[in-house]
């Protein structure tokens, strides 16, 4: 089956980022865990975090299959419920700007805000209604 690509995952390679710097400050920020394989057969050159990206790409393949991903009223964020914690138990949740201009420009329709906390400031603009925040509760959506 074909899916579409929902977000891009811009980084800042001219400040010397690298596609893998996201998960690294995911990784950082969650519980400690190793996100590598621990055979060297199945390590690869410049992938700090397989494991972690694989979760990450099928936790949000399966939510999106789910209806888990919840969107602003007026739908210009989007967010969902990484499945994550902080050491301090608070859920970490993935955000995403709409990008406007992505269908004439043949891009992603959402671009990458950044993980944040269940506490950050950045999500207390997000729709407080019992529907969006059924949806931001790991495994449980809204019916």
């Amino acid at each position: 089956m074909y899916r579409v690509v929902f977000a891009h995952f811009g980084y800042r390679g001219d400040q010397g980022e690298s596609w893998e710097t996201l998960y690294e400050k995911l990784a950082r920020m969650a519980k400690p865990e190793d996100w590598d394989f621990h055979r060297g057969q199945f390590r690869r050159p410049g992938h700090a975090y397989p494991v972690l990206t694989s979760y990450l790409n099928y936790t949000f393949l399966r939510l999106q299959e789910l209806g888990g991903i919840a969107y602003s009223a007026d739908d210009s964020r989007a967010c969902f419920n990484a499945g994550l914690q902080t050491p301090n138990e608070k859920d970490i949740f993935a955000t995403f700007l709409r990008y406007k201009p992505a269908a004439e420009k043949d891009q992603p329709a959402w671009t990458l805000f950044g993980f944040f906390d269940s506490y950050s400031e950045r999500l207390s603009d997000l729709d407080s209604s019992e529907e969006f925040v059924g949806k931001l509760r790991f495994g449980q959506f809204a019916k």
